[in-house]
């Protein structure tokens, strides 16, 4: 028996060592990915939140745990346990001690099952570091700072306790049951003074909590009150929330009161109480609102909503950035009408990602569709992932589908087109990052290229062998090349990673720039818990302040990422930016070109227009309008939204239509691409025609092709607004769906003013003469600037000691200066 003990332990022992060791070696891999891509101090800094949030929640579990199952020991006299030697029984008393220390060791577990699910360790370091909003909320007081920092925490932190609470309240009545202290006996529940005093101290607990909860809930009607669309009302300023502060004074008296006569043994006093306490509850919640609602409500209800309304929307436009939109009229636009059809997109986005985005054989497409101007063009492309033997390689060559968006050819099929700054224009090599990566990814680097950890000591290759189970990275040989091992290669696992404090749009957007591919993924600050706001949908979440912090950019080849800070990102996102700065780039040490192509931010771009069509902009007492529903095919029920070129900011944006109340267009919303992106509302003066008209005009194009189709059905795309300095055009394409499924441009239908005319193109729909789709001869200045970019690609390739890129780029150059005809 001895032997088969020692054996079980030693079995033990060396799977604890085991999983110890593999738990310390994924902190030190983990630490040692955050300091490579210098998020040394964020590791840290989490870490120690943790610490405090986790380790309090420990420490006062495990306190309050000890002390109900201490109260329960002591009124255990004795206990005893059968024991048999041979064959002789008897039975043996457990010592006071062994009580106590199970009591402890009992104590300890329930500790640390209530502190691991603690994971608001950025409420924590907000509580300690975050910055003061500087405005308040004009019924607590609060600052802003404290709505988003401290009351996210506490809210928890109450849920916490009350289950904390009731778990230990039902475990103590569990144990007292298996003593004589809590019986049935003759038909009665016996509970003894001990027993009677332990519950009316839980019961005394509860109500606290309880009166915690009435505070929170005041709180709360900020958020969610029972007015139109949960906006605060009069009843909930001048009743609710006072009958919850009150309720709350209530709680807290009734828990001292209830406590002092459960101790003394007065439990029809402590019964009383209670009972007193659940009429009032009910009184006050429910009773008082209904009935002294009718004394705070004024005779003009309407009137008298007004205010609460203007409140709300003020703080609304002030969470979504709403108050930060340029306001423009239409002769502050230099778009003509001209450049405006120039710079739209004749394909939709759904219709192109069919076209480019449809898995061919040997490849696949990346992250979603990228946009870019080129000569004031618009150029679709997408990134396509080698798939089977090719992705074998140890370099597989990425393809990029590039079609111009603003042509057909005579078939109604879209133009290939190609990148003129690619060392080669069919594909790149080198892309390690993307959005679909799976697991780790070992190499030589030797130049240290690649952000990651080199494998040069025993300790790492030792540690990274351990966390992830792969023996072979132990092995070196000698004469080899160091191992760099690449962890998070996917996207957005790598951005939440390092910036886990802000939530990511919905797109992995790929931007080519020079011989490399960079995956652009925006970042919001974002919380639930803004008072006074209203509530939209963010992704899966449902926010009421956001505000765009800062655009994400990954190297798909040496995975370094930076974030370029928003000018205005909002106290939020600027605490974050103050406190781990070396995640965060400044944008003046970036190149422009770069900064200049970075895509719209849609998912922002929207938000910010839900909130206008409901707030309104500053000074506008408009009423509540709503965003246009399109009628279109199920094809594009999920399409995105095609930008087009904005030469009043020379950069890509989108065009969001708002429409009052009564259907007609109020306005027009332009969020344009690029670093600081510019969000600009221009209104119509007076406004624009009804949204049903507009639609109806352009879908009787569709409707006289069925006759000429004879039986094929068309497809029409959503429509589009475009905004110009004179008026507002609308235009929709009509495809018709291939057997593979891919589009081919059937007609495109242009409205201006009450007319509408088509073409094969917008362009020729408008009478404007048509883009030449081949490559015009390199000016000067173009000459120029792709040659000193081929030499700084060059350049950056000699740093990294990237010998294929520095090939790329002179043969590039090479062919460059070939083809080149200088005037």
């Amino acid at each position: 028996m001895t032997s088969r003990r020692w054996l079980f332990t030693t079995i033990a022992a060396l799977a604890a060592l085991l999983l110890a060791g593999r738990v310390l070696a994924g902190w030190y891999v983990d630490y040692q990915w955050y300091a490579a891509h210098d998020g040394g101090r964020l590791w840290l800094a989490r870490a120690a939140d943790y610490l405090l949030l986790r380790g309090g929640a420990f420490v006062l579990a495990t306190l309050f745990a000890f002390a109900n199952l201490l109260a329960v020991r002591q009124s255990v006299r004795s206990l005893r346990l059968p024991r048999r030697v041979g064959n002789l029984e008897f039975s043996e008393e457990v010592s006071a001690q062994i009580l106590t220390g199970a009591a402890l060791i009992l104590a300890i577990i329930i500790g640390v099952a209530l502190s691991l699910p603690h994971e608001e360790w950025m409420s924590v370091d907000l509580m300690r570091h975050g910055q003061p909003f500087g405005e308040t909320d004009p019924y607590f007081r609060l600052d802003l700072g404290t709505w988003m920092y401290h009351i996210p925490l506490e809210a928890s932190v109450h849920l916490w306790a009350m289950v904390a609470l009731v778990g230990m309240t039902l475990l103590v009545v569990f144990l007292y049951a298996l003593t004589p202290s809590l019986r049935w006996e003759q038909g009665r529940l016996y509970v003894s003074g001990h027993v009677r005093r332990h519950l009316f101290l839980l019961g005394s607990v509860l109500l606290l909590l309880l009166g915690w909860g009435y505070r929170l809930d005041a709180f709360g009607l900020l958020h969610e009150g029972t007015g139109p669309l949960g906006a605060l009302s009069a009843v909930d300023h001048r009743v609710a929330i006072p009958s919850n502060l009150l309720l709350a004074l209530i709680a807290v008296a009734a828990a001292m009161l209830v406590a002092w006569a459960g101790w003394i043994g007065q439990v029809r006093v402590a019964f009383f109480t209670i009972t007193v306490m659940l009429l009032a509850t009910l009184t006050v919640r429910q009773i008082v609102p209904a009935v002294a609602g009718r004394f705070v409500t004024a005779a003009d209800v309407e009137a008298q909503e007004q205010s609460y309304r203007g409140i709300r929307n003020g703080y609304t436009r002030r969470a979504f950035g709403v108050d930060e939109v340029e306001h423009v009229t239409a002769g502050e636009v230099r778009l003509t009408f001209a450049d405006a059809v120039r710079g739209t997109s004749l394909w939709d986005g759904e219709a192109l990602r069919r076209l480019i985005g449809t898995p061919r054989q040997g490849v696949r497409p990346n992250g979603s569709m990228g946009w870019e101007a080129q000569d004031g063009r618009l150029v679709a492309f997408m990134m396509e992932q080698p798939v089977g033997a090719e992705s074998a390689t140890a370099d597989p060559a990425w393809g990029i589908a590039r079609v111009a968006a603003d042509v057909t050819d005579d078939r109604g099929a879209a133009v290939s087109r190609e990148h003129p700054e690619l060392p080669d224009a069919q594909s790149i090599r080198g892309v390690l990052i993307h959005d679909s990566a799976a697991t780790y990814y070992v190499l030589a680097d030797t130049g240290s290229a690649v952000a990651g950890r080199s494998l040069r000591s025993f300790v790492d290759r030792l540690a990274h062998a351990w966390a992830l189970q792969n023996p072979s990275l132990l092995r070196r040989r000698i004469g080899e090349p160091p191992l760099r091992v690449v962890l998070r290669r996917n996207v957005r696992e790598r951005v939440r990673a390092l910036y886990p404090f802000f939530e990511q749009e919905t797109r992995v957007t790929p931007l080519v720039w020079r011989d490399s591919v960079y995956w652009v993924v925006h970042l919001y600050a974002a919380s639930d818990w803004y008072p006074l706001s209203s509530e939209f949908q963010f992704g899966d979440v449902e926010v009421r302040y956001l505000h765009h912090a800062a655009v994400a950019l990954v190297n798909a080849r040496s995975g370094r990422t930076t974030a370029v800070p928003m000018p205005k990102a909002g106290p939020m996102a600027a605490s974050w930016i103050a406190r781990f700065p070396e995640l965060f780039a400044d944008a003046a040490t970036l190149d422009a070109d770069l900064l200049a192509r970075v895509p719209p931010a849609v998912d922002g771009a929207w938000l910010v227009a839900q909130a206008l069509s409901q707030a309104g902009m500053r000074g506008e007492y408009d009423a509540r309008g709503h965003l246009p529903v399109q009628v279109t095919d199920s094809v594009f029920a999920r399409a995105g939204m095609a930008p087009f070129f904005d030469r009043t900011s020379g950069k890509l944006a989108l065009a969001i239509p708002i429409l009052e109340p009564t259907d007609e267009v109020r306005g027009i919303l332009v969020a344009a691409g690029g670093y600081s992106p510019a969000i600009r509302w221009q209104r119509q003066e007076p406004a624009g025609p009804k949204w049903s008209r507009i639609v109806t005009d352009l879908h009787a194009v569709a409707d006289s092709l069925r006759t000429v189709l004879r039986g094929s059905r068309p497809v029409s795309g959503p429509v589009r607004l475009i905004p110009t300095a004179s008026s507002t055009v609308a235009v929709q394409t009509h495809y018709l769906v291939r057997p593979d499924g891919t589009m081919q441009v059937l007609l495109a239908a242009l409205r201006q003013g009450d007319s509408v005319s088509v073409g094969r193109t917008l362009m020729e729909a408008a009478g404007i003469p048509e883009p030449v789709a081949v490559e015009e001869p390199l000016t000067p200045e173009d000459f120029r600037r792709r040659v000193e970019a081929l030499y700084e690609s060059m350049r950056e390739a000699m740093r990294r000691a990237d010998w294929a890129g520095i090939g790329s780029a002179y043969e590039a150059l090479g062919r460059l200066l070939r083809s080149a005809r200088q005037p």
